[in-house]
């Protein structure tokens, strides 16, 4: 018989460094896309909080109260915003964005309002004439809110 180790041992080695490398290249992903996710300014802070309020004031909206009906139902059925309502709102997305309720206005209104430098809005349509607004102050700026 003859004596194949070394050819044994060569194939051996080159599958040890073939996977040595690929687990090398994976490392570099892995580290460059966490360095690029952290990033503010690859996407801007005003953008990603943007979507963060309008995915949490659509869930909000489709919250349901203690009697089983959701808030935007609850809120178009009697046309107005009730103070335990507006109550939950504000706690909530103070508690979501770190800020105090007083930052934070939750009402109905007949004009649809865009963000603007540190406030983000956000509007949902009641029906042609009204529209339930929330209002959030970012953290970013020190301006005064349009209602203080």
């Amino acid at each position: 018989m003859p004596n194949y180790k070394s050819a044994q041992v060569a194939d051996t080695a080159t599958w040890i460094i073939a996977t040595v490398v690929i687990i090398f290249i994976l490392m570099i992903s892995v580290y460059a896309a966490s360095k690029i996710g952290r990033t503010s300014g690859l996407f801007g802070d005003n953008i990603n909080q943007e979507i963060l309020a309008e995915q949490s004031f659509q869930a909000y909206l489709l919250t349901k109260d203690s009697e089983g009906a959701n808030f935007y139902n609850k809120i178009s059925s009697s046309g107005k915003i009730n103070s335990a309502d507006e109550l939950i709102a504000t706690t909530l997305f103070g508690k979501i964005y770190g800020i105090a309720n007083s930052e934070i206005l939750f009402k109905l209104t007949d004009k649809k309002k865009e963000s603007i430098g540190n406030l983000i809005v956000q509007s949902v349509n009641l029906d042609r004439n009204n529209l339930i607004e929330l209002t959030i102050k970012s953290k970013t700026a020190e301006e005064k809110l349009p209602w203080e």
